[in-house]
């Protein structure tokens, strides 16, 4: 619901920093925790037989990891010296 609510207000109020930035912060904190909620729902729903099949999205995440940090370099370059 938050994530849908704070998806429309930057829809609509996008030409706004301080609504832009109150609204990422928002938005991390209602969708920032779905990959660790869903990887303990998974691990916990396939049982003691299934969780090594379970565990490789712990891989897949960190796959995401260098597009993370390539698109924080994009927003915010580092200077180099």
């Amino acid at each position: 619901m938050g994530f849908a609510l704070i998806s429309l207000v930057l829809g609509l109020w996008s030409e706004h920093g301080t609504i832009i930035f109150i609204s990422v912060a928002l938005w991390g904190l209602t969708f920032g925790g779905a990959a660790t909620l869903l990887q303990t729902a998974l691990a916990q729903a396939a049982g003691k037989q299934g969780v090594d099949i379970v565990m490789p999205i712990n891989t897949f995440l960190l796959c995401l990891l260098p597009g993370v940090l390539k698109g924080m370099d994009f927003v915010h370059p580092r200077s180099v010296k």
